[in-house]
């Protein structure tokens, strides 16, 4: 074997090179799914508990979610593009407890046990700071941001339907927010003199193109963010 190979074999055997574990891609090249989760099995046995940062593709499996709580203590960084909408099939909230360094939350479809997820955060993970959500945010999803994690730092609902009077709920009570960004978001109008002001201490904040109405067929994904590089950005 060749230096070169040598030395490349030796950096991939470092669970070191194996924090950043990201799928999105795969939802393109695997099909089947019992074939994804022995992708996301690999991927995670290697990385040995060292892994920070995971993307979880639209077609990831329940066990696939299951064996990176199992396999990621660390983890610090959690973006889910599957729908885990499904309680009794994802039940993130049970899950929680096995990231207690989780920092950033990132779901492309928010849940109605949203609540649940959050209590388990606030009693698991004291570092706790960014939220992202995608989808419709109804009453109680809002009433457990605003109640269970008033102290997070960033809030990222772009493309989310919201109605204003709930958005405005969600900016009285976190107060600490340093970075928001609510555009494209369907419920209220970027310009909103009430929401401007509330949110007038926030660092970095952005409405642009949100409208009390929908007017076109527009859907934001979370893999339009780059994430998890968005937050925090300008």
């Amino acid at each position: 074997m060749c230096r070169s190979c040598a030395s490349r074999g030796t950096k991939l055997l470092n669970p070191q090179c194996w924090k950043v574990l990201t799928f999105q891609q795969l939802r393109f090249h695997v099909n089947d799914r019992g074939t994804l989760t022995k992708v996301i099995r690999f991927y995670v046995d290697h990385s040995r508990g060292c892994a920070t940062t995971v993307v979880l593709p639209s077609n990831c499996t329940s066990k696939g979610l299951k064996y990176v709580a199992k396999g990621c203590p660390g983890l610090e960084y959690l973006c889910l593009l599957v729908d885990i909408r499904n309680k009794i099939k994802f039940n993130l909230a049970e899950l929680v407890p096995s990231w207690q360094h989780l920092e950033c939350l990132a779901l492309q479809h928010t849940p109605l046990y949203l609540g649940e997820i959050l209590t388990q955060i606030s009693l698991r993970c004291k570092d706790f700071s960014s939220l992202m959500l995608r989808g419709c945010i109804d009453d109680e999803e809002v009433l457990a941001i605003a109640i269970i994690t008033p102290k997070i730092k960033v809030l990222n609902i772009k493309g989310s339907t919201l109605l204003g009077k709930n958005f405005k709920l969600i900016l009285q009570s976190c107060k600490e927010l340093e970075y928001l960004d609510a555009t494209k978001c369907i419920g209220f109008d970027e310009d909103d003199e009430e929401i401007l002001k509330l949110a007038s201490h926030i660092k970095t904040s952005k409405f642009k193109g949100s409208m009390l109405y929908h007017c076109d067929n527009e859907w934001i994904g979370i893999n339009d963010m780059d994430c998890p590089s968005d937050f925090g950005s300008d």
